[in-house]
């Protein structure tokens, strides 16, 4: 996820990300709305924020979201999260469905996914420029 939509999640929901470091936020920034929901509800349900400490990634195409400590509440917003990211495009954000090839999972539209084929295919015949550098990827 981008530096920038990661620091308004940390500035939005410090009770729930005053400790995090950048990178905290290990997915694409597709599934940036569907987190800042989710974060908002879990704010809102959360009393005790002292031992809450999320790490939030993106695991066999699926939103994970982990926490020090739940209630039955906070699994149930996050079950409900995880299930809406089978179905969000981790790219754009868009109408989305898990993919799997030999080597990864991958939640993504076919738009989304055309043109990951095609800087793939690019980058196989030696365009290397067509391909985003980590830097851009953040």
């Amino acid at each position: 996820m981008r530096k920038e939509l990661e620091t308004k999640l940390c500035t939005d929901f410090p009770e729930l990300y005053a400790n995090l470091q950048y990178k905290q936020f290990e997915c694409l920034d597709g599934w940036y709305d569907m987190i800042y929901r989710l974060s908002a509800n879990l704010a809102n349900i959360i009393s005790n924020h002292d031992d809450m400490k999320p790490n939030v990634k993106e695991k066999w195409g699926a939103l994970v979201f982990y926490m020090y400590s739940y209630t039955d509440e906070i699994h149930e917003a996050i079950a409900k999260a995880s299930e809406e990211s089978l179905r969000t495009c981790e790219t754009c954000g868009g109408e989305g469905k898990l993919l799997q090839d030999s080597w990864s999972w991958r939640t993504i539209c076919d738009g989304c996914e055309v043109e990951r084929e095609r800087q793939w295919l690019r980058s196989k015949a030696g365009d290397f420029d067509a391909v985003p550098s980590m830097g851009d990827m953040d």
